[in-house]
């Protein structure tokens, strides 16, 4: 934290789908003296898309859709409610599935049409990249990180099940995990949810992002120990029974082939180890399961260059292996 500049840190470990430790450091808030604590939330940025990836592959496990099914199109899941038709090339050969790989054909790096034009609601974004914004590639044959994706994928689940996305994930996801007070996140300092940390950056503000249009991709509000129920309940360990079938989670952490380490909204190794990071203006954070029984999840109140990211990692790593002896019984268990 030091090194860093770090000003809070807050991290949750479970081992056999147990909540064993809870540790925290430094300041949810530097000015008003607010010291840290398991009960803080933050901004989870990018670890927002395994939840996302999640509803997903539950509303396919109850047949409300298909991997394979379209997303754009006369046929498609949205069908023509976005930008002018007809669409440019490739646009309707986009599937479900390849927007959850990363597999869309573009719409990624300094082009994702999320940082373009943040004046926009997500409609209007979508139209505009649609009229706008052409595919660099047939879908399915290119990897490439793309935040827009999964704000497609957001509307996905509005269009399949009537409901807004967030309403969707806090009933049918977080409810079944014991998750009670995940929120999407606002954009201004005033709007900054009850517990919620405050979030420092030295090169940009925290509280000009707008927070409110990323729910799907990067909008959720969580501590720790949320997102490491929400871990515990799709691991395939065995302790808890998961809320996906094992097949679907099967399917959800298969990645598409042996050149790409993404899978289904999760980053995958060759040790089955799955796992997602998460940045933002003023915020960084880490989920991961382990192959040995751990999931764990880590997040701090700023967003630092260099190492940052690597060095929280390997840290994460050194403290689990470091534990001999883990503590009897789950933290708050009745």
């Amino acid at each position: 934290m030091k090194k860093y500049n770090v000003p809070g840190l807050s991290f949750t470990i479970a081992r056999d789908d147990s909540i064993k430790i809870e540790r925290c450091y430094g300041y949810a808030d530097i000015d008003k003296k607010e010291l840290m604590g398991p009960g803080i939330r933050f901004r989870i940025a990018s670890i927002s898309k395994p939840i996302t990836a999640t509803a997903i592959m539950q509303l396919v496990e109850g047949g409300k859709l298909h991997l394979q099914d379209k997303v754009f199109g006369k046929g498609g899941i949205l069908g023509i409610t976005y930008g002018a038709y007809p669409y440019k090339k490739w646009v309707e050969d986009i599937t479900v599935e390849l927007l959850l790989q990363h597999l869309s054909g573009g719409w990624g790096k300094n082009q994702d049409p999320v940082y373009l034009h943040p004046e926009m609601n997500q409609a209007q974004m979508i139209g505009w990249t649609l009229d706008n914004r052409p595919l660099d590639n047939e879908p399915g044959t290119r990897f490439e990180y793309s935040n827009f994706g999964y704000c497609l994928l957001g509307r996905v689940i509005e269009k399949v099940t009537g409901m807004k996305y967030e309403d969707y994930v806090q009933k049918n996801i977080f409810n079944q995990c014991g998750i009670t007070d995940m929120q999407i996140g606002g954009n201004t300092l005033t709007e900054r949810l009850p517990g919620e940390a405050h979030y420092y950056d030295m090169q940009e503000d925290p509280y000009e992002w707008f927070a409110r249009n990323l729910d799907s991709f990067a909008g959720w509000v969580a501590t720790p120990t949320d997102l490491v129920k929400f871990m515990m309940r799709v691991d395939k360990f065995p302790q808890k029974q998961d809320i996906l079938q094992s097949a679907t989670l099967d399917t959800m952490f298969s990645a598409p082939g042996d050149s790409l380490r993404y899978a289904e909204g999760w980053w995958v190794n060759k040790n089955s180890d799955y796992f997602h990071f998460g940045s933002l203006t003023g915020q960084t954070s880490l989920l991961v399961r382990t192959h040995d029984g751990r999931c764990y999840a880590v997040i701090v109140n700023t967003r630092t260059r260099g190492d940052f990211q690597r060095d929280l990692d390997q840290m994460m790593w050194h403290i689990g292996l470091a534990i001999s002896h883990w503590p009897d019984g789950e933290i708050g268990a009745n």
